[in-house]
């Protein structure tokens, strides 16, 4: 008998269907709110096939395998890690990093929140404190709450103070930290989307200090931060919903953070300058987990001079820029590289193994009147890419949607359903089928970009002023498509019928047929169970 496990599996539904005449056994299995498993039987010409099939909940377009198996098979269409990188869910925690100085009476604690449905009930509360906001939110509604000062962090700190958001129904949040010309802002991932292991990226700058802030979730948890260029391991205790920030003038980029249960990681800087004055940047970083392959990497439309990529390992890895015949580059595991963009060198990006990618805007120069500050982006995976996106930018900046879309699907995407973005100014990117463009908005209301047949794009939102600066990745539209990520899994099964899927606490993945299973620590492993090779556990 064969089992396909999950980890943390939630209830499973179940129902029997004909498909082209033929019974068909169908099992679905909730893993959240935005993931399934589909699982289902048929005959195939000589063999019992049971194939499963895994998918976020508003991908449309699926497919099957079947043929004459006889080994064990597991076909990736696109990995899993992109269903657990979904940036809506239901509960989200943050905190609010030190933005300069953490001392102005001006300052702007701000969360942006956006649903998708109606009768969406959202709670923003504060761990042990008092404070509780509770909204009612309408389909495609946004609604802004500011929160008290005293929750910035100042210095090495850590306190119980802790923002957890829950809703009812899918929601995505975005963090605005604000003062008087300094400020950023970043898209905030669900609990579900948190993870283990994190590698902290920092801007590097003389002034002012490099900051990171490890977030608990619900459970008393342990972490252990490896600190770049010391062989010195700190470890902290974190009681539930606690939050540890830790600053300093010295490099923090390559610092490793693990945790015993999952954890939410804000990184950036106090104020970091380049050619311009100095600005807050933060974001929230991805875990290892959930990092990716292939990078494609626009250039700013407002820069006259150039942008920084920076690339972080947690493996030694080769990375290729561009499609040449040029040698890759070799990082070892826990290296950084960084590398320029402009507006004649947008980049694409493939490594052997996962990576990180941050988008470092420097600022920039467009008038005696008008200088721009920093920023930072967290670059998503080409495999992370949605179908649609909704945005809203700033008062008092000038807004910009920064989208990389498929050459051949520029024509197909419409601004909130009515404007076409063919007349945009659309570049492509040199070795690829992408193409970038620059949408300028100039009110504040919410507005979506999406299209009718088209593949997985990527939107960011950035905007500038004099002495300001912001930039954050968009959220997916939580009903327009998540990445099209599948993960098939088919499993030859002669004279054997496959039960249900089933939940086991299993942390393992499958490797070559026959070769039995390795151990691993990743939390959103699939796992195989087969009676002649049994299974590792941990």
């Amino acid at each position: 008998m064969f089992y396909l496990a999950l980890n943390s599996l939630g209830h499973h539904l179940s129902s029997d269907c004909q498909e082209s005449g033929k019974p068909t056994r169908w099992t679905l299995v909730l893993l959240s709110p935005a993931c399934f498993l589909c699982s289902y039987e048929m005959s195939a010409p000589n063999d019992n096939l049971r194939c499963y099939l895994l998918f976020s909940s508003s991908v449309t377009t699926w497919f099957s395998g079947m043929g004459n198996m006889k080994l064990l098979c597991v076909w990736a269409v696109l990995l899993w890690g992109t269903c657990s990188a979904v940036q809506t869910g239901r509960e989200f925690i943050t905190t609010f990093m030190q933005n300069y100085l953490g001392t102005s009476a001006d300052t702007l604690l701000e969360l942006e929140i956006i649903s998708y449905e109606e009768a969406t009930t959202v709670t923003v509360s504060v761990n042990q404190n008092p404070l509780r906001k509770v909204l009612v939110l309408g389909k495609d509604q946004t609604a802004s709450v500011k929160l008290p000062n005293f929750l910035q962090l100042k210095g090495n700190t850590h306190t119980l103070f802790t923002v957890i958001i829950t809703s009812s129904k899918d929601i995505s949040v975005v963090s605005v930290n604000k003062r008087s010309y300094t400020m950023d802002a970043a898209l905030i991932y669900p609990v579900s989307a948190l993870g283990n292991e994190y590698y902290i990226f920092t801007p590097p700058n003389k002034g002012n200090s490099k900051e990171f802030t490890v977030i608990n979730t619900g459970e008393p948890n342990t972490i252990q931060i490896y600190r770049v260029n010391t062989r010195k391991v700190q470890t902290i205790s974190l009681k539930p919903y606690e939050n540890y920030q830790f600053q300093s003038r010295s490099d923090l980029s390559r610092s490793r953070i693990v945790s015993v249960k999952p954890v939410a990681v804000l990184s950036g800087h106090t104020c970091v300058y380049y050619r311009t004055k100095c600005n807050h940047v933060f974001e929230q970083l991805p875990p290892v987990s959930s990092w990716g392959k292939t990078f494609i990497v626009a250039p700013l439309s407002v820069q006259r001079q150039f942008d920084l990529i920076y690339v972080l390992t947690s493996k030694d890895t080769e990375i290729r820029f561009g499609q040449g015949g040029q040698k890759p580059d070799r990082l070892k595991a826990g290296q950084m590289t960084s590398y320029q963009i402009s507006q004649s060198r947008p980049l694409s990006i493939t490594a052997s193994e996962g990576i990180m990618v941050m988008f470092y805007c420097t600022g920039g120069v467009l008038s005696r009147q008008f200088r721009f500050d920093p920023f930072l982006v967290n670059v998503v995976p080409v495999s992370q890419y949605s179908t649609g996106y909704r945005f809203q930018g700033r008062p008092g900046f000038s807004n910009f949607a920064n989208i990389i879309a498929r050459t051949s699907d520029t024509a197909r995407l419409k601004m909130d359903k009515k404007v076409k973005l063919a007349s945009l100014k659309w570049e492509n990117i040199k070795g690829t089928a992408f193409s970038w463009a620059d949408l300028r908005f100039s009110d504040l209301k919410l507005h979506s970009v999406a299209g009718e047949a088209v593949e997985p794009f990527s939107l960011y939102v950035y905007g500038v002023t004099n002495r300001d600066a912001y930039g954050f990745q968009a959220s997916p539209d939580a009903f327009q498509g998540k990445s099209v990520s599948l993960s098939m899994l088919c499993v030859h099964t002669p004279q054997v019928r496959v039960r249900d899927a089933v939940k086991l606490p299993l942390h393992c993945v499958s490797t070559l047929p026959g070769q039995g299973y390795r151990r691993s620590k990743a939390p959103s492993a699939l796992c195989v169970h087969s009676p002649r090779s049994g299974l590792e556990t941990q």
